[in-house]
């Protein structure tokens, strides 16, 4: 119902007084009593469910105006969160592209620090190529003249050597470390350094046939003297010699730090102890 029509009922409401007598149509009821009932109460009712109606509208539409605000102010904190996010995905591929980057910079890093370390390897087993160490030797039994005692040892437990004169080829004898670990229970090695390639390996392959040496109450060993590196590896690849050996496997150890391993008919040389390990596993599937 419109306003002009609320009006007009408000204004008819206000011409009628509360009760008078009507003829015809107009009459709506008749009271027990006998006096007639005008049309004013049903005209004040729909008044009143038209104002009611217009407020819910008024109503709505305020919640309409709120809603609309709401949803324009969402949409602008989307936008600004969907600007933020692209600028985000940028910096995030920007990084993974330098990540990448890095990565394969790294790689190389790993790479070149490998090589550099086999070099270095290598340098240090050429410096130490003319020597060999006794382990196992007790400390004093030296005397105040180092090197007569250990051509004395070595002539006395390697005879075939005796036409060699260590007098001359032997450079240098010291125990190794100079500085002897009070804690440390095992005896230093002696460290012997030869002058030529070949007396050193006379010596120690003659050495290698033995293994170890008994004098008296005590045992000792010849072996070459290589990096620390290397030895580890060495110490590493002589536990996998063992369990090759049980496999069946011939196995032999090369200088300065491989296995050169024969297993049904083929030969394999490993340097690298993972390598060593993963062929024991294929063996033993096998």
């Amino acid at each position: 119902m419109s306003d002009q029509a609320v009006k007009e009922l408000e204004g008819q409401r206000g011409d009628s007084p509360g009760s008078v007598t009507l003829s015809g149509t107009e009459t709506e009821g008749i009271h027990p009593g006998g006096s007639v009932t005008h049309s004013t109460d049903v005209q004040a009712l729909l008044i009143s469910l038209t104002k009611e109606i217009r407020e819910k509208f008024e109503i709505s539409e305020n919640n309409q105006a709120r809603i609309r605000e709401a949803c324009e102010v969402l949409e602008s904190k989307i936008n600004l969160l969907s600007d933020r996010l692209g600028k985000l995905e940028a910096v995030v591929e920007a990084q993974e592209e330098r990540l990448l980057v890095q990565s394969k910079d790294i790689s190389q890093l790993k790479r070149g620090e490998k090589m550099l370390q086999d070099k270095l390897e290598s340098l240090e087993n050429n410096m130490r190529r003319n020597n060999i160490r006794l382990l196992g030797v007790p400390e004093g039994l030296e005397g105040e003249d180092f090197k007569t005692y250990v051509i004395a040892l070595i002539k006395e437990t390697i005879p075939n050597i005796a036409m060699l004169n260590l007098e001359e080829d032997i450079q240098r004898v010291h125990r190794d470390p100079f500085k002897k670990n009070p804690g440390r229970k095992n005896p230093r090695r002696i460290l012997i350094n030869f002058s030529t390639y070949t007396t050193k390996e006379r010596i120690l392959s003659e050495a290698l046939k033995v293994g170890a040496f008994s004098k008296g109450e005590w045992s000792f060993c010849i072996r070459s003297d290589v990096s620390k590196v290397t030895l580890d590896r060495q110490w590493e690849l002589g536990n996998f010699m063992r369990e090759l050996r049980s496999l069946g496997a011939t196995v032999q150890l090369r200088f300065p730090s491989a296995l050169l391993i024969m297993w049904k008919n083929k030969m394999y040389n490993m340097r690298d102890p993972g390598e060593v390990s993963a062929f024991i596993e294929q063996i033993k599937a096998s």
